[in-house]
């Protein structure tokens, strides 16, 4: 029986929101295959997960779910389906799950970030091919952060080290403009004194309601873009310069 695997180490993929697909041609299996963000509902053994497309992928192999944990309502999942099941206005898809790994939350605060933008500075904030900034349920945004971390060949060390890192997203009203609204991402870490040169992408999720409901109550509309500032640095370096990344406020629902 195959096994779910919980990923616990980083991987950049480009995730959409809606039906993705591509043809696996190994073996000669006609199956497809999809990778997604979706919401998560049920528990282990139990789950059905919710794609912002507008379908529920329902798995068919719910006992290789048995002792898969999701503690956060959002996983990135991959999944095998039969694409003749895919019909106009399909609202359930039975898939084989491949993989899944919840997407851990960031939080947001209304005013100025604090000066040098975090303790420790980012590889990246990506928006092309590798991934992108996405926007479900109208205030939550998925950022794909790469950043820096000690990496161990101990699954609880590395997780351990996964989980001393936290994300702020500040709003502050003055540096916004009417169209965009301006975002600045700080990234702390419970230690800053160790040495971290591994580098990996996952998804971190944000729920803005509270900065877009500042933002439209001084321009009276929802912005346009959004920008995202936020402190980089390159590899072994703990000094870094301030980038940003700019996307368009789009929700999928």
């Amino acid at each position: 029986m195959k096994k779910m695997r919980l990923a616990v180490v980083f991987a950049a993929l480009t995730v959409m929101f809606g039906f993705t697909s591509c043809l696996d041609d190994n073996g000669g299996d006609s199956r497809s295959m999809g990778q997604e963000i979706v919401k998560v509902s049920g528990a282990a053994g139990f789950y059905s997960f919710r794609s912002f497309g507008g379908y529920t992928l329902n798995p068919t192999n719910q006992s290789a779910l048995q002792n898969l944990a999701l503690n956060s309502p959002y996983a990135l999942v991959a999944y095998y389906y039969d694409p003749s099941t895919v019909t106009q206005g399909f609202t359930q898809l039975d898939v084989e799950m491949a993989s899944a790994s919840e997407v851990k939350s960031g939080t947001v605060e209304l005013g100025e970030a604090p000066e040098g933008g975090g303790n420790l500075p980012v590889y990246a904030v990506l928006n092309d091919s590798r991934g992108v900034p996405l926007i479900a349920e109208k205030s939550i945004l998925f950022l794909p952060v790469t950043y820096y971390y000690a990496n161990s060949s101990d699954q609880t060390e590395l997780a351990s080290e996964l989980n001393s890192h936290s994300f702020t997203l500040y709003y502050e009203g003055e540096e916004s403009v009417n169209g965009r609204m301006r975002l600045e991402l700080c990234h702390n870490v419970t230690d800053s004194t160790v040495t971290r040169t591994g580098v990996g992408t996952e998804y971190r999720y944000f729920n803005i309601a509270s900065a877009l409901g500042s933002y439209e109550s001084q321009f009276g509309s929802s912005p346009r873009e959004i920008i995202v500032e936020f402190e980089q640095a390159s590899v072994g370096s703990v000094n870094g310069s301030m980038n940003s990344i700019t996307f368009e406020y789009k929700t999928s629902e």
